[in-house]
């Protein structure tokens, strides 16, 4: 089995299927889609936990936490924390969309990616933190790590960055800023 997708199965803290991830007895999955599951910062921090012990095959190539408004920037930095250890270093595709992890989680995540603290900064091409209350003052972050880090994400191909309300014209100049 390479893909697993759980939308709208809600998913209890300590999941038999993060239980199995992190005894490694699901060596071949590649894409984890947990879409409308009830995740929270505890979910995801116990998903993180298990993805930094799973160490056989290569992780995750695809990797969705989306539609879950409790996620935040706890549960992102959990996330983050477990990339920088080492966890799903050929990751390819992030999506964390319609979560809260606002600019605290923007922040992470650039800092992890864009310093190139994570194996998988060399490899992701898709993130998408679509809906996820990021504004201008979370792109200010991104122009300051794209263009301050040693590794600005050689392999990003779209950054999705859709129904963010509060972005605005100031938050699309920091983007554009970082790229130039």
């Amino acid at each position: 089995m390479q893909t697993i997708s759980l939308s709208n199965v809600f998913v209890e803290p300590h999941s038999p299927i993060f239980i199995a991830l992190g005894k490694g007895t699901l060596p071949f999955l590649k894409n984890m889609w947990l879409r409308y599951c009830g995740m929270d910062d505890d979910k995801v921090e116990f998903l993180a936990s298990a993805l930094l012990a799973w160490r056989t095959g290569k992780g995750l190539r695809s990797l969705h936490i989306q539609g879950d408004r409790n996620v935040g920037p706890r549960g992102c930095a959990a996330l983050v924390d477990a990339l920088i250890k080492g966890a799903s270093p050929e990751l390819q595709e992030l999506d964390l969309s319609g979560t809260s992890v606002g600019d605290e989680g923007c922040r992470a995540v650039i800092w992890c990616l864009g310093g190139g603290w994570a194996a998988c900064a060399r490899t992701l091409r898709r993130l998408s933190l679509r809906d996820c209350e990021v504004t201008s003052r979370g792109m200010d972050v991104w122009l300051h790590g794209m263009t301050t880090m040693p590794l600005p994400l050689p392999a990003l191909q779209t950054l999705d960055l859709g129904d963010n309300a509060h972005l605005g014209d100031p938050g699309l100049e920091h983007l554009v800023d970082g790229w130039v």
